[in-house]
């Protein structure tokens, strides 16, 4: 590992606002829990970095918290290790039973002494997807363990742990997300957040490590553009449809999606951020019609209203004159911070760029152009979404994920590629939990 230190985050900060988070939902068994897992884990380091083991339980919870998920599934998240790792007993868990059974159900166990690891874990993922809160926390997890094995896991098990998420925990996110189940229909929307959050960052790994058994998924245009037409009727308490230019807008981009064979649009990247944001609880029709909008070539825009058109023309930038490439870059990004809804395109159009750009053919981002856009990132993105976070507080949520989701993503990828990265200075430093 090199000085930067993959996921170093301020775990102090994580810690306050879980706590805030718990003491607001009245749910003082997670504090209890917090404990229980910091006492447990106690100085146990984290493999892949100098950072404590408990760094990993606090990040995990930290993700659900961002998601608006309940105070029982950041429990589960922070207890999650503490039978397999730290060894304490289930009944000795400082929660509801319904926590303990949770934590039960993503604790890997043999049931009779001479079964197979192999048998364990068809058997394992096969129940998987019989306790939402389990699963959740299950591809939280996996989500920080596929970025944070770099340098500490060997070339085999780390094909191991792709092809298990390929093969064996997205099947049961997809098995999940079909069920009629009350609990699992009312968790729809986070489900596809953490699907597609685990295939941008499992395929492009697959990738990088030429695991063939784990092919690049095309997305259905037609299927997401359905998906998004469906959500796009939602209606306030008055009855009037929210979305009301994103639907104009929608026509636009899938159009533009169904035209392939000019190469000028990634097809469905731009719908499914779309739906990714609806699907993260962004109710801003001014936000889905820019995300819809902004990344399409000479796009008519005269029909939408000027927040609209401003956050488009934000998107693009333009240098002044005299002004050199680097300059223009900074005042860019500077100016996109000041615009929640060009911020959220642009966040969302980079992530795929980054991880939808790994694939192989003609399409594939050069090392070079992948090397441009992780500096890019790192240099003015974060930032930006940083202050975005802080400036716009309906949006701070889900900037936060989208920071640590970057971050995970393009830190993971520059290390594979020997991207050099310049030593984390400023917000991004936390103490040592």
């Amino acid at each position: 590992m090199n000085t930067r230190e993959l996921q170093m985050f301020d775990y102090d900060r994580m810690i306050n606002i879980i706590v805030g988070y718990f003491r607001a939902h009245k749910y003082w068994e997670g504090i209890d829990a917090i404990t229980f897992a910091q006492e447990k884990h106690g100085d146990a380091m984290r493999k892949s970095s100098k950072l404590k083991y408990f760094c990993h339980p606090i990040l995990v919870a930290y993700l659900a918290v961002l998601l608006n998920l309940e105070p029982e599934i950041i429990a589960t998240a922070l207890l999650h290790d503490v039978i397999e790792d730290a060894h304490a007993d289930f009944t000795s868990l400082p929660v509801h039973s319904s926590v303990q059974q949770s934590v039960k159900a993503i604790t890997i166990m043999k049931i009779k002494p001479d079964e197979s690891k192999t048998d364990t874990k068809i058997r394992y993922y096969g129940r998987m997807d019989e306790d939402i809160d389990a699963l959740v926390v299950k591809m939280l997890d996996r989500l920080t363990n596929l970025t944070s094995m770099v340098g500490c896991l060997s070339k085999e098990a780390i094909i191991k742990n792709i092809c298990e998420t390929d093969q064996k925990l997205l099947p049961a996110v997809k098995r999940a997300r079909r069920t009629k189940s009350h609990d699992f229909r009312k968790k729809r929307d986070v489900l596809f957040v953490l699907q597609q959050v685990l295939r941008s960052i499992n395929e492009p790994l697959a990738m990088l490590f030429e695991v063939r058994e784990v092919e690049r998924k095309k997305h259905d245009l037609a299927r997401t553009h359905a998906r998004l037409e469906g959500r796009l009727e939602t209606r306030d308490e008055n009855g009037s449809f929210i979305y009301e230019y994103s639907d104009m807008a929608l026509m636009y981009a899938y159009e533009a999606a169904s035209d392939f064979r000019k190469k000028e649009f990634r097809g469905s990247d731009t719908l499914l951020s779309a739906s990714f944001a609806i699907a993260f609880g962004i109710r801003e029709d001014n936000a889905i019609a820019t995300i819809l909008l902004g990344n399409l070539p000479n796009a008519d825009t005269s029909g939408f209203n000027q927040k609209i058109q401003r956050a488009i023309r934000r998107l693009q930038p333009v240098p002044l004159l005299g002004e050199t490439p680097e300059k223009t870059t900074e005042r860019f990004y500077a100016e996109l911070s000041q615009n929640k809804e060009a911020l959220l395109a642009k966040s969302l159009y980079r992530w795929s760029e980054i991880c939808y750009g790994q694939v192989v053919g003609e399409e594939s981002l050069s090392d070079e152009e992948i090397t441009t856009l992780i500096r890019e990132t790192d240099n003015f993105l974060i930032p930006a979404l940083d202050a975005g976070r802080r400036n716009f507080g309906e949006f701070s949520s889900i900037f936060e994920f989208l920071m640590i989701l970057l971050r995970l993503c393009y830190e993971t990828i520059a290390e594979y590629k020997q991207i050099s990265l310049p030593h984390i200075s400023g917000f991004y430093e936390g103490k040592y939990v």
